[in-house]
């Protein structure tokens, strides 16, 4: 995985430029008219990419710069090596996200409600959006669907396309709702996205082109010794009230009772009630020790009823 370095000679008006990029025709169609040079007077010479995916689709400042140097030394070769921590700013890096994912689903874990609401960080530079809001429209089907995406401007550096583009976050806050759906719904996680699998694109309503994902889980489940996993999820929720926020809401059943059936609250916040609890207010301290109120350990960060960790 090479560092960002560009290697930089002027010979008149033809500037050759040695690096690694993924597109040696966009660097070049980028660097030629900063110099006031038409394309043709650019050559752009990459052997191979090495760390392809390490933010190499665009030009970023250490080809500049070393251009500019070389134009004060034509005919010599100029490098400008970026350091490691010169990296972390001036060769991109993926934008941060705030994900907000609410799930709504019945007792068997079936969605019915999904919506995904995300602030990305972009720079007063260039707009930029990770775009981590698109795995939530083409992963599940729901009668109820939203999803939004703002970017906030910053004083920041410019990002930039990271390994699998916004696939990569927005899979992980949607997915990571999901299992903690699973706990809830007392259902197996891989049984739960199985049982959640659309038969067509959610977006289009067509026929999938490439989707392999039901594959993928039981091969997964085959390779890792998940095939031979107990399916009951670690979070059963027997213990008669409990209370916690997350990144996903949805409708569970609580003691398995149908009668008894767990409220939603639209604002990530879940609470569960006992069966014996009538009419009382769901958001009081249980009636119990407080040793019986533990922690759920199939829901990261959920909080004792009486708001402590």
């Amino acid at each position: 995985m090479e560092p960002h370095t560009s290697v930089a000679i002027w010979n008149g008006r033809i500037l050759t430029m040695y690096g690694s990029t993924q597109g040696v025709h966009s660097f070049r169609a980028s660097l030629a008219p900063l110099f006031d040079l038409e394309p043709d007077q650019v050559r752009v010479i990459s052997p191979y990419v090495g760390g392809g995916f390490g933010s190499k689709l665009k030009i970023h400042a250490q080809a500049v710069l070393a251009a500019m140097a070389a134009r004060e030394l034509p005919g010599r070769a100029v490098k400008m090596a970026l350091t490691r921590q010169q990296m972390f700013s001036l060769s991109g890096y993926r934008a941060p996200t705030i994900q907000h994912v609410r799930l709504g689903a019945d007792p068997d874990g079936t969605l019915t409600a999904l919506a995904v609401d995300v602030v990305e960080q972009t720079s007063r530079t260039k707009e930029f959006s990770e775009g981590s809001d698109g795995p939530a429209r083409m992963m599940y089907a729901t009668p109820q669907r939203r999803t939004t995406n703002r970017p906030v401007v910053l004083d920041v550096p410019v990002p930039t396309w990271m390994r699998a583009p916004g696939r990569c976050p927005g899979m992980f806050g949607l997915e990571v709702a999901m299992d903690e759906l699973a706990a809830a719904c007392a259902v197996d996680p891989i049984a739960l996205r199985i049982h959640n699998e659309p038969q067509v694109d959610p977006e289009t309503g067509q026929p999938h082109a490439f989707r392999h994902l039901l594959e993928c889980l039981q091969l997964g489940a085959e390779r890792f010794g998940w095939d031979h996993r107990d399916p009951a999820p670690r979070a059963r929720l027997q213990h008669g009230w409990w209370s916690g926020m997350g990144v996903a809401s949805a409708t569970y059943p609580a003691w398995r009772e149908p009668d008894n059936a767990a409220r939603i609250s639209l604002r990530g916040r879940w609470h569960l009630r006992r069966p014996d609890s009538g009419g009382r207010d769901r958001n009081r301290k249980p009636d119990r020790p407080d040793a019986d109120c533990r922690r759920c350990p199939g829901l990261p960060g959920a909080m004792r009823a009486d708001g402590n960790r």
